[in-house]
């Protein structure tokens, strides 16, 4: 839900303004004007919004929020619109299936405006990026070799990303289909130095998380007196989650 308010003031706009939220099914109340939105119906009232949001953004006494979350009125309808209103319409026009996809053979989260923390799979590097993560960055560790991945977590991060940044106003996006993807994948990782290896920060002396070995450093020499070797990297691709679940489980017993 949608919800903007603002208060009466002495701008020669503020019956504009009214009416305007009046046609769109809101209400004055006492001194104040309100306009509820439903989630679903927010990307096609915008332009209907856009002449009253030219009148009210700058006003003291204006306030918006989505889903319960306090939002600037015009950055964050202008945002949805330019970047989920527009996609929908390609994904309409080129009618391709896999057109949210961040790649071809990948799906990842299903929307590729969600690849960003904490939206990658078993790609890349394996070495953090500037405020970037991997999907099992989320967790701890259960013992000195097994790490716990918070598929909860995870799970609100990703819903909390999408209703906060608006993705979750798209037709086509899928809460549900996050959490059967987040099901999918690994609860456990074991640490074993070949697919993946302990994450000690500069400056610490003990790991706080874990990487996964990237294939461009399986022929590196592991350092003397180092716990883990380097060797291959274990490739994800699009769902292709059962290699990498036979790694974790091999000799665990355990999902």
């Amino acid at each position: 839900m949608f919800r903007l308010t603002f208060s009466r003031n002495s701008s020669k706009y503020f019956e504009k303004a009214v009416e305007i939220v009046r046609g769109l099914g809101g209400t004055l109340n006492g001194d104040v004007a309100v306009l509820e939105i439903p989630e679903y119906e927010l990307l096609e009232a915008y332009q209907k919004l856009v002449p009253l949001l030219v009148l009210v953004q700058k006003w003291k006494g204006l306030k918006a929020w989505y889903n319960n979350k306090e939002v600037k009125a015009f950055d964050f309808l202008f945002n949805a619109w330019r970047n989920i209103g527009e996609c929908a319409k390609r994904k309409i026009e080129f009618g391709n299936s896999i057109y949210c996809w961040p790649d071809i053979d990948i799906e990842e989260w299903g929307c590729h405006r969600l690849t960003s923390v904490p939206g990658r799979m078993l790609r890349g590097t394996g070495n953090f990026e500037r405020n970037g993560r991997y999907w099992y960055n989320l967790g701890a560790f259960e013992s000195q070799t097994i790490w716990k991945v918070d598929k909860e977590q995870l799970f609100a991060v990703l819903k909390n990303r999408a209703e906060h940044s608006g993705v979750s106003l798209c037709p086509f996006f899928s809460i549900e289909r996050i959490k059967e993807i987040i099901d999918k994948l690994p609860t456990i990782i074991m640490v074993d130095g070949i697919h993946f290896r302990y994450y000690i920060p500069p400056g610490e002396s003990h790991p706080t998380n874990i990487r996964h070995i990237p294939k461009e450093q399986s022929i590196i020499s592991t350092p003397v007196g180092a716990s883990y070797s380097v060797t291959a990297e274990l490739h994800y691709i699009g769902q292709n989650i059962q290699p990498l679940k036979k790694a974790f489980e091999k000799g665990m017993g355990r999902n």
